[in-house]
Formats: C-alpha cells, sequence, structure tokens
C-alpha cells in the first residue's frame, strides 16, 4: 500500500532496479529553465519525463529511468525520487546534467519509502518507511543515515501504523499515520493521525499536552493516503479517503501552528468532536457533498482549489471549490474512467493534470484562474503518476547548510492599532506576508515582492479588503523560497 492507496500494484517484482538514460529529445531544458516533473509508469516499467513551464508545452520523453511505483519531490536545485515498493531508495536527479542520476541511496530493504522531505538549512532529509513505522533521517547531499524517528506507537492491530506522506512547516514535520488493515484489504482502522516531529532536534512533539503521553493530531476522518500540501494560507490540507466508494471522508485542514484541525464539528464520519464548523468541521470539502472520494488537491488561495474526485463507480473527475467554505463545487473535465491521478500548480498560473485515458495518456493544461482548457493531454511516454512543478525562481536556487535562522518579530505587542514586524534572515527571494486568526482563517495576504536579509513591514491591523480588525490573537508568518517564520501578535482596542 503506497500514500495514494494503490495496494493492487503491490504485485510489482522487488527485483526491479532503476536504470539511467539520457534523453536524446531535442527539446532539453536549460539547468536554470522551470519545468513540470511528470513520473510516469506502467506499472512494471518507470520513467520521468518533463514539460518546459510554459506553452507552448514541450515534452523531453523518458529523460531517466526510474522504478515503476514513484513519487517525486523537488529540493535545492534537484529532483529526489522516492523509489518505493521493490526499489527502496532514493534516486536524485540533476536538471544540469540531463536529469542524469546524481546519487543514489538505500533507505533499507524491504522499507518500502513514502514520500521525503528537506529541514531548512539542506542538512537533513525526512523519509516515512511504511514497513519499518518510523522516518528515517538522511543527510540529503551524501545519503548517508543520521537516524531515525519511531511511529510504531501508533500502530493497529495488524502491528503497523502505515505511514503515508509528509510535509515540513515552520521547523516542524508532520506524517501522516494512516492505519489501515492490511490483513483486510487495506481498509481503515480506527482513527487516523498526523504526528508531529522537532526538525531541530528530531523528537516527537506532543500535540495535546492535556493528555497522558505524546499525542499526535487527530483527524476527523480516516487514511490519509494521499500528498499532504502546505497550502497558500500557511495551513496543511490532508485528504482523508476514508472507505474507497464511501462517503466518509473528505478534505481536513491543519494548523500548524497550533497544532490542530481547523474548526472542529462532526463531519460525515462522525467522531463526536464539538465546536465551531457545525455539520461540516475541520473539513475543507466533504466526500457527500463533492460527490465521491477526494484524491489530490491543488489550492490556489483562500477562495479557489482544484481536486481529483472519484465517484461511486470510481470515475475520476476533476473539481473546482472553495477551499473556505468547502462550497461552490464546480465539475470541469469528466475521466470517463478512474484516469485522473495528480494535480500540481505551474509558475504561470497553470493547472497541470496527470491523465492515463487508455490511448490518449498525457499532462492537461488548464487556466487555474479560469478553468479554461489551455492543452488536451501532451504525451509524456508512459502513463503520468505524479508531478512536480518547481516555482518560477526555485530552480537552482541553494538551500545552504548553516544559512542563518528566519526570525519575525513586532514590536510594539500588544498594540492598538498597528505595529512594525521585523524579519531577518530571510533567504533572496519573492516574499510574502500573511496574516490569520486564531481559528486559521487568513484575514490579510500582503505580497512583499524581492527580499533577503532585514526588512520591516508596518501593519496598521486591517484585513485584505481594508477593513479594521477586532481585538483579539493573530498570527503572522513571512515566507520566501520556502523558509517560514511567524510570531503571534495581540491586538488590543
Amino acid at each position: 500500500m503506497n500514500s495514494k492507496g494503490t495496494s493492487m500494484f503491490t504485485q510489482i517484482s522487488a527485483t526491479l532496479l532503476a536504470l539511467f538514460v539520457l534523453s536524446l529529445g531535442s527539446s532539453a531544458l536549460r539547468a536554470d529553465e522551470p519545468f513540470v516533473g511528470v513520473v510516469c509508469t506502467d506499472y512494471a516499467t518507470g520513467k520521468f519525463s518533463t514539460l518546459t513551464a510554459e506553452d507552448p508545452w514541450t515534452a523531453t520523453i523518458d529523460a531517466a529511468t526510474i522504478c515503476p511505483d514513484a513519487v517525486a519531490r523537488w529540493h535545492d536545485g534537484l529532483v529526489y525520487v522516492v523509489n518505493r515498493l521493490g526499489c527502496d531508495n532514493i534516486q536524485v536527479l540533476d536538471p544540469a546534467q540531463g536529469f542524469a542520476t546524481a546519487l543514489e541511496f538505500s533507505v533499507g530493504g524491504g522499507a518500502n519509502p513514502q514520500d521525503i522531505a528537506f529541514a531548512a538549512g539542506g542538512g537533513k532529509a525526512y523519509v516515512p518507511r511504511q514497513e519499518r513505522d518510523d522516518v528515517l533521517v538522511v543527510d540529503p547531499a551524501t545519503g548517508d543515515w543520521l537516524g531515525s524517528i519511531d511511529l510504531s506507537g501508533w500502530a493497529d492491530a495488524d502491528g503497523s501504523a502505515e505511514l503515508g506522506s509528509c510535509v515540513i512547516s515552520g521547523g516542524l514535520l508532520l506524517v501522516a499515520v494512516l492505519r489501515l488493515d492490511r490483513d483486510f484489504y487495506w481498509t481503515p482502522v480506527g482513527d487516523s493521525y498526523l504526528a508531529v516531529v522537532d526538525t531541530a532536534t528530531d523528537q516527537l512533539v506532543d500535540a495535546n499536552p492535556g493528555q497522558p503521553g505524546v499525542q499526535a493530531i487527530p483527524l476527523v476522518a480516516t487514511n490519509p493516503a494521499w500528498e499532504l500540501n502546505l497550502g497558500p494560507d500557511g495551513l496543511i490540507y490532508a485528504t482523508c479517503v476514508g472507505h474507497y466508494g464511501l462517503a466518509d471522508g473528505g478534505l481536513e485542514r491543519i494548523d500548524p501552528v497550533g497544532l490542530a484541525r481547523v474548526g472542529g464539528g462532526v463531519g460525515a464520519a462522525g467522531g463526536g468532536l464539538v465546536g465551531g464548523g457545525g455539520a461540516w468541521g475541520g473539513r475543507a470539502l466533504d466526500e457527500a457533498a463533492v460527490g465521491g472520494d477526494v484524491g489530490d488537491v491543488a489550492v490556489v488561495d483562500d477562495g479557489s482549489a482544484w481536486a481529483v474526485v472519484s465517484d461511486a463507480s470510481f470515475v475520476t473527475k476533476l473539481k473546482r471549490f472553495d477551499p473556505s467554505t468547502g462550497g461552490s463545487v464546480e465539475l470541469v473535465a469528466d475521466g470517463g474512467g478512474y484516469v485522473f491521478f495528480d494535480l500540481e500548480l505551474g509558475c504561470h498560473g497553470e493547472l497541470f493534470l496527470g491523465d492515463q485515458s487508455f490511448g490518449a495518456a498525457g499532462v492537461r493544461v488548464y487556466d487555474a484562474a479560469t478553468a479554461e482548457l489551455l492543452s488536451p493531454a501532451i504525451s509524456v511516454g508512459l502513463p503520468p503518476y505524479d508531478l512536480v512543478a518547481p516555482a518560477c525562481g526555485d530552480v537552482g536556487v541553494p538551500d545552504l547548510p548553516g544559512a542563518a535562522p528566519l526570525v519575525l518579530d513586532a514590536w510594539p505587542n500588544p498594540f492598538n492599532p498597528r505595529t512594525t514586524l521585523h524579519w531577518r534572515g530571510l533567504p533572496a527571494g519573492s516574499a510574502v506576508l500573511t496574516i490569520q486568526g486564531v481559528d486559521g482563517r487568513r484575514v490579510a495576504r500582503i505580497p512583499l515582492g524581492e527580499q533577503t536579509g532585514e526588512g520591516d513591514y508596518l501593519w496598521e491591523g486591517k484585513g485584505t479588503r481594508g477593513r479594521a480588525l477586532t481585538s483579539g490573537v493573530y498570527l503572522a508568518r513571512v515566507e520566501s523560497v520556502g523558509r517560514v517564520a511567524s510570531a503571534r501578535l495581540v491586538l488590543l482596542k
């Protein structure tokens, strides 16, 4: 079982090894050019292909050979391919060398790695290992093992916690704990969680100190099987599928600062939780309302997001919705079968969709703002399974070890009606300042333009539409090139 719930692929031979090949195509990318990477597979063979990031989108097919069950992540100018069941290694592809394999290292035979996430500073990366019930800590530059973090305390009755995807925000690593019954078709068992790790110490963080032991963040629904996404609002979006084919899951939002779901209440799966959010609770999209299992999700902003949805007949559809309300659901495309997989936002306002339609497989391109189809499926060789899209300006930007810590302060604090936010250690790049309430709702988003090092911003206690905010506690976050710092603000009137 992998992090996208594809247990039907567990027959893949454990003897398959990755072989490297260079693409001979004429559309090779420059080393500093944004691109869309595509993990392609027919579940017997794996390839890595690419698309140019702008119209006309041109494919370079089979730039590298990878394992047939893989996902890809981007870090520090390189593509990290997580070769999963049967390969159990990390394969590092270098765009500057035509996506040659620059490094390949084992994560342990039979470990079944699910994902990889990178700590700020670049010296550590984290790999959840599903068959070891732990997170392996590695040096991403060398592949050296630095230690491991035991998550077996969340194992269910079959003896495994079934770990999935992971994401890092503000120095904290969050890991999906699916808890599935591998003795009964990998169906959900009891509750699912997000375990929290402090990347400075590699120790588990207690998400609820009021209870005995170390607590993870509980989810309303179960089986967070798809990729965890860090949204533009600073929240983590977790797709909880629940039971495939049943409307018992949805998309949940988690505050990585407060270590809790945004909202509360009882979702479609029940659970007896109480709090704000009404019947929908902490989820940003309800499977019952959207018409099927929610798969991969791409969040554009507070009012716009995309999702792959599989209906009761396992026909996938591409839909848009409002993540702040879970409503305004719009059907954009019908796949006609179980063919839509991964979504990625491009750096020029596009949405890329992996489409495995028989005889017409490829990557579709949509306008993320208008839902206009910009290009029908562009062939990338084998059917596309996972996409990776480096942000504009992020190609080849190093994440240097020993970089200065990013710090955000405010003075005066408490304040009325204005305070000066001061940051230092900001990496060079396009920066953004966001303000959110204690409920996780973003109240202001302030683009700061190109920044580096130290800077200031005078915030006058107003929301996006210029309205003065009420007294209360707010969270300010400054972010650039994937690094984030936050500060709690108290507005008194």
